[in-house]
């Protein structure tokens, strides 16, 4: 897909260098990262916006997260985003997640949770391993 026209405002402020910085910032400003770093504490961040999904706090971490999607999307024009992991884990953060994508992101995408469940990466990892193991052992055999 190509884009025609301008960029809306918000995408474009982002898409400026020290875009992402600042979402970052915002969420160790608001406490949600491990120990102030740039790690983010998802389950803080669920539980946040279970209480208030989209005010204050809630609201302002939604915009950074979402703002850091957005430019992703707007480079990569994936088509789709899938949440795993410990961001899948929480509805309230693909919910809230799901709702600034469809108003901000300058082309469409859809955002799913992770059929794999949250052990995807760690079941991807065992099974490479167990190939590997299988592969290796055959090698000797033959």
């Amino acid at each position: 897909r190509q884009l025609h026209g301008p960029l809306p405002g918000a995408v474009e402020r982002r898409l400026r260098p020290g875009g992402a910085h600042h979402e970052l910032d915002v969420l160790v400003d608001e406490g949600l990262t491990v120990d102030g770093g740039t790690v983010v504490d998802v389950a803080v961040m669920g539980s946040l916006l279970r209480r208030a999904p989209l005010r204050g706090k809630g609201a302002r971490v939604v915009e950074a997260v979402g703002g850091v999607l957005c430019s992703a999307i707007a480079l990569l024009d994936p088509g789709r985003v899938v949440l795993s992991g410990p961001w899948g884990r929480e509805p309230a953060l693909a919910d809230a997640l799901d709702a600034h994508l469809r108003r901000e992101a300058v082309v469409p995408v859809e955002l799913v949770v992770s059929a794999t469940g949250p052990e995807a990466p760690l079941d991807g990892a065992r099974q490479r391993a167990v190939e590997l193991a299988r592969a290796g052992l055959l090698s000797r055999v033959s």
